[in-house]
């Protein structure tokens, strides 16, 4: 796909910097905990009240590993796949966690900070998740683009995550969020290559299963670097919005991230041409042109933090989607 730097004016004609050819990173964290566990039970709590402040830039899942204790119901209803990741890892106690693949640690020495820095990078791809049906016709589709050429041992992961299990566990805790229930991919994933700027699709079904709260259930998918353990950048369905236009079936742009403190993007399949930014009283804050493209970058880090509406103006019409500025 291919990439055109938007120029930005703000209505008192300062510029505002605009990046091309990179995609919002979001941040993958890989939880490592055990429901038999009290020290997980102790520090899980600080842990996700951290990573839910930031739920437009984390992907996170709770893999069970059967340390300390294999009575884990969790790690029992699929002890494979929990632990193949955890050996992934060379992971051996929890509970731990591991972020983007490379910055693996104690849970209790995870730091706000550190995942501050993180939610600030950019990736050269994007991925994207799409989920149709019910029962035992469910489908997943995973895109993939990229902004040039990537090399490495580069797999795609995807897994199904339950998003919010309860059940008062062993050690005490009630709320399991983001469990691990199954990989549709290997759990060495999909080997994949990356070509300049292309744009690939996988597709994946399954059935609801015994155990399982279908209404629940969700794919993550990620692109990782087996050579070094990286992952480039993760997806699931609830990353990107469908933009509220005239005519519902018309819209033709997407925005993502929805929350975000310093850039949007902004990937169109019509003929783009002006952009608005409004705040929710109807003030133009920001506007401009597009030169012909499909895909740009937004900074809009000296907007106050808020809601804001941008309006896209198109061959077919006025489309418009909103986001929000932390």
């Amino acid at each position: 796909m291919k990439k055109i730097m938007l120029s930005v004016l703000l209505l008192s004609s300062h510029v505002i910097g605009i990046g091309q050819s990179t995609f919002p990173k979001f941040v993958l964290l890989e939880q490592f905990t055990n429901t038999w566990c009290p020290i997980c039970a102790g520090a899980n709590p600080s842990f996700y009240s951290t990573i839910q402040k930031y739920p437009q830039n984390v992907h996170h899942v709770s893999i069970h590993p059967p340390y300390p204790y294999d009575k884990c119901p969790l790690y029992l209803y699929n002890k494979a796949g929990n632990q193949e990741r955890a050996s992934y890892y060379k992971i051996s106690g929890t509970p731990s966690v591991v972020m983007n693949g490379v910055n693996s640690k104690a849970e209790q020495s995870f730091t706000e900070n550190e995942l501050k820095s993180e939610i600030s990078k950019n990736s050269p791809l994007l991925v994207s998740v799409t989920e149709k049906g019910t029962g035992d016709n469910r489908s997943v589709t995973v895109t993939i683009k990229s902004s040039g050429a990537i090399s490495g041992d580069l797999r795609l992961i995807v897994l199904l995550a339950e998003k919010n299990l309860k059940f008062t566990s062993q050690n005490g805790e009630v709320d399991h969020y983001n469990v691990f229930r199954k990989y549709l991919t290997a759990s060495t994933g999909t080997k994949i290559t990356i070509i300049n700027n292309n744009e690939q699709k996988f597709d994946f079904n399954y059935k609801d299963s015994s155990g399982w709260k279908p209404e629940e259930m969700y794919a993550l998918a990620f692109v990782q670097n087996a050579g070094n353990n990286e992952v480039l950048n993760s997806g699931t369905k609830f990353d990107l919005t469908t933009p509220i236009g005239e005519d519902p079936k018309s819209n033709s742009f997407k925005l993502y991230p929805t929350i975000t403190r310093d850039m949007i993007s902004i990937e169109s399949s019509a003929n783009a041409k002006k952009y608005e930014v409004i705040n929710l009283q109807g003030q133009v804050l920001m506007q401009g042109t597009f030169p012909n493209q499909s895909l740009s970058t937004l900074s809009v880090k000296n907007l106050s933090p808020g809601a804001y509406w941008i309006k896209i103006k198109v061959d077919a019409g006025v489309q418009m989607a909103k986001f929000i500025k932390q």
